[in-house]
């Protein structure tokens, strides 16, 4: 599975581009998200220049670093919520 696709299933199971999108730095549009998710031409993750020409530049490395960290705070934050509903759920047994 390539880096796009798998960053894609993890934002569809953070709760879509809507739910994600506003959690990234700067607050980015969820159709923008979109777009760069799903290869839309003019819309890229910091990752494809990389990928792309094989050759990794300090700049497209420190983008890429950005994105994820901001994605990867995103599911953090999702793993919290879900935490905080499965204790209020075992609270009432």
């Amino acid at each position: 599975m390539d880096s796009r696709l798998a960053l894609l299933h993890l934002v569809r199971r953070m709760g879509g581009v809507e739910a994600v999108a506003p959690l990234l730095a700067g607050g980015k549009r969820p159709d923008t998200l979109r777009k760069e998710l799903t290869g839309v031409p003019g819309y890229k993750l910091g990752l494809d220049d990389a990928e792309q020409d094989g050759q990794i530049t300090a700049n497209e490395l420190a983008q890429a670093e950005r994105e994820f960290s901001e994605l990867v705070s995103a599911g953090q934050a999702y793993l919290t919520r879900l935490t905080a509903m499965h204790q209020a759920g075992k609270q009432g047994l």
